[in-house]
């Protein structure tokens, strides 16, 4: 008897340290996020609006960015910044010591899914607003010596050449 209980009251040990530490909500309480921060080395915690599942962490001490999700690490805290996301969108963009960074989902740094991406003054993410919501419908669109392109995410090579004002003016209705 007395056996059994010490193993059960072990596994519900490892299972609430496990609970509060490995993962929080939007609904966690304080209690539950700081503790989640503390077990992390970080300080500051960024819900997704549009992933209630996933979260941006900030290390105390580097001050650097990472993403978490319920089973745990997403991408390493170590962006200067991490662009939030939509649903269905295939990659986001990050900045790594001062250089721009394509982050491609899943994350994974041993088959290009982080590419570096040099002389362009500003990246967003771009979906047309009468377009359905796929991971087809996004582009990347780029600034580059005060005027603006398209880049296909996959190449990072630019398919509509950074000639137009601001990023409303490129025909990207033309590339569908």
């Amino acid at each position: 008897m007395n056996r059994w209980l010490v193993i059960c009251i072990g596994l519900y040990a490892c299972w609430s340290t496990s609970v509060n530490a490995q993962f929080i909500t939007p609904q966690s309480s304080g209690k539950d996020i700081k503790l989640f921060l503390k077990n992390k080395g970080a300080d500051k915690v960024e819900f997704c609006p549009t992933h209630k599942d996933v979260y941006f962490v900030r290390d105390k001490k580097t001050k650097k960015w990472g993403m978490f999700d319920w089973y745990g690490q997403l991408v390493p805290m170590e962006y200067d910044t991490i662009q939030r996301f939509e649903q269905f969108q295939p990659y986001t963009i990050a900045k790594k010591d001062g250089s721009f960074v394509i982050i491609q989902w899943p994350y994974d740094t041993e088959s290009d899914g982080v590419r570096k991406l040099e002389g362009y003054d500003e990246l967003r993410i771009e979906r047309p607003g009468n377009s359905e919501v796929s991971s087809s419908n996004y582009f990347l669109v780029a600034r580059k010596k005060g005027k603006w392109g398209c880049l296909d995410w996959r190449t990072l090579k630019e398919i509509i050449p950074c000639k137009y004002a601001s990023p409303q003016a490129i025909p990207i209705s033309s590339l569908k």
